[in-house]
This record gives C-alpha cells, sequence and structure tokens, in this order.
C-alpha cells in the first residue's frame, strides 16, 4: 500500500528521528562510560561516540545524497552541541586538545585587543554559528568579526528565532587536526570563501606553522614559522605578531598587546606632558599673581591677566 505524506508530517519525522538520534547517543555513552570502568576501578580511556548513522566528516557528508536535517529541525542539538550541519547530515566537530585551545587562545587574544582599539570589531571564540548559503551550519576555531558584518548578518533562525551569523567572519581561524585530511579543510575552505570570509589562518600546532590563505589567492597559501612574524593585512593594518609568541607555552601580556600596548604607553606620556604642562602654567600664574597682589593691583585686572578665578586670588591674600 502506497502512504501519502506531507511535507508537515515528513517534518516531524525527522525531528522524531533527530531526538531519537540524541537520546540513544547519551545512552550509548552511558553504558559504554559504565563498560570502561575495569575491574580493579580504574577508568580505562573512552571511545569517541557518535550515533551510527551520521557521517563521520565533512568528506562523508556530502558524499551522501542530501540527508534529512536542517537549521529548523536540528535547531537545538546544533544550540547546545559541538555539531555542524553539512548538506543536511549532522557531523560531530573534533575537538581540539588543550595544547591546540592555548593557541587559538593566544591569537584570540592578540586578535581582540587590537580589533576592539582600532574600532574595528572583536574575536570570537569556538561554536560561532555561521549559517551558509546552501544551508550549511559551520562552526571555526576561532575568528576575527567586524561589528558592522555582525550589524549587517545577525539573522533570527529556526523554531524559537535565535540570532544565527548568515556567512562566515572576515577571518577565519581553524586548528589543523592530526586525523583531519587536507581534503577535509580544502573543502571547509571553499565553503568560507563562498561564503564572504576574505582570511583563512589554518594552524598547524605540532608543526609551529601557521598557513594564510586569502580569497583572492585562496591555491596560493603563505607560510608562516618560528622567526616569522603574522600580520593581519588589510583588516588590521599595523598589527604584527611573532609566531614564536603565538606558540609560547606562556605568551606575556605585552607579547599578547603588542602594538596596543606600545600606543597605551604613548598615549599615557603625551596625558602626562600635558598635565605636567598644565601645572606648570598654573603656578607660574599664581606667582605673576601674588607679585600683583603685593604691589596694590586691582584684583579684576590681575584675573584678566592671569586667567585665575577670585578663589586663586582670595587663597593668596
Amino acid at each position: 500500500m502506497w502512504i501519502d505524506v506531507d511535507s508537515q508530517a515528513t517534518e516531524k519525522l525527522q525531528s522524531i528521528n533527530l531526538c531519537s538520534a540524541i537520546v540513544n547517543r547519551n545512552s550509548d555513552m552511558l553504558t559504554k562510560s559504565i563498560a570502561t570502568v575495569g575491574a580493579n576501578g580504574k577508568q580505562n580511556p573512552r571511545v569517541e561516540e557518535r550515533p551510527d548513522h551520521w557521517p563521520r566528516d565533512i568528506l562523508e557528508a556530502y558524499a551522501r545524497g542530501q540527508g534529512p536535517y536542517t537549521v529548523d529541525n536540528a535547531n537545538t542539538i546544533l544550540e547546545e552541541e559541538a555539531v555542524e550541519l553539512y548538506n543536511g547530515w549532522l557531523v560531530w566537530q573534533e575537538m581540539t586538545n588543550p595544547i591546540e585551545r592555548r593557541v587559538v587562545a593566544n591569537l584570540q587574544a592578540m586578535l581582540d585587543l587590537s580589533a576592539r582599539k582600532a574600532g574595528f570589531g572583536q574575536a570570537m571564540p569556538d561554536q560561532l554559528e555561521c549559517l551558509l548559503s546552501n544551508g550549511d551550519v559551520i562552526k571555526p576555531d576561532a575568528s576575527l568579526l567586524s561589528w558592522q558584518w555582525l550589524e549587517h548578518s545577525l539573522v533570527p533562525t529556526g523554531p524559537n528565532q535565535r540570532p544565527l551569523l548568515r556567512g562566515c567572519p572576515e577571518l577565519v581561524i581553524e586548528v589543523r587536526s592530526p586525523s583531519n585530511w587536507r581534503a577535509q579543510e580544502r573543502r571547509k575552505r571553499q565553503l568560507y570563501f563562498v561564503n564572504y570570509a576574505q582570511i583563512v589562518w589554518d594552524v598547524d600546532e605540532v608543526n609551529q606553522t601557521i598557513w594564510v590563505y586569502r580569497a583572492e589567492s585562496r591555491e596560493q597559501p603563505t607560510r608562516y614559522q618560528i622567526g616569522d612574524e603574522l600580520t593581519c593585512q588589510p583588516l588590521l593594518p599595523g598589527w604584527r605578531r611573532a609566531l614564536a609568541d603565538i606558540f609560547a607555552e606562556e605568551a606575556s601580556a605585552e607579547a599578547v598587546a603588542g602594538e596596543v600596548a606600545v600606543a597605551w604607553r604613548t598615549e599615557g606620556v603625551e596625558i602626562g606632558r600635558a598635565e605636567g604642562v598644565e601645572i606648570g602654567s598654573t603656578q607660574r600664574n599664581l606667582e605673576i599673581a601674588r607679585a600683583m597682589l603685593q604691589e596694590g593691583i586691582d584684583p579684576g585686572l590681575i584675573v584678566r591677566v592671569t586667567g585665575l578665578s577670585q578663589d586663586h586670588l582670595s587663597a593668596l591674600r
């Protein structure tokens, strides 16, 4: 017997399947978590979990036909979990390790200070949801986003109308994982550039190298290694950071702040110099006023000549 299922019923069925996948995943994780406790009571290494019908990566997702998931019916798990959406399929993100996170945190702090100081925007952490033109949802490891683009591109999305970024930030940072194939990284870069990204930094923490891809020459990256300085042209003119500082175990505040620290010091010196000039000028006028009072000159004239207030003159008498 042929049953004609309308689109509304199909959407409900997809939502039920998604909920079932989440429940099954949590149940499997609990079961396997218990199973990993050995007879000696020690915790054995955990195995990464994912629903069996989900693709392992972006390449597998695109090798399949169009999947059943959308930003509407997968809204909750996209918001709450480290999951991306490719070709209608949900894919678990591979989590970065603490060392990789430290490098990303260094870059994020270095960019954020400079972007705010320049009035450009701010650096964003991971899990920023970017809604692409083909319906995919991608989450960079970190990014640099202008306030202008943020204001222009935030759109209410999904059943609860939560704001997502339509398109990608101007600068995207991705950490290269040992298990990632270069083909996976290439496919993600294609998505970034098609959706308004201008620059992609491919960070190789193991080899302490950063590959810089630009929209106008996306197949001809520039390689930066220890001994080089990374720039952020044209987004942040004047921004320069040594790769040794980016990959440092303990990056100093001076290294993180860079040109911002120099600007703050310069501003402090200029303010101090201006305050010193002002104090010196006031002191000189007080001495002139004191001498004029001793000569019996009219106080009104003294005020006009020195610019001092009547309170100043009263204090001198």
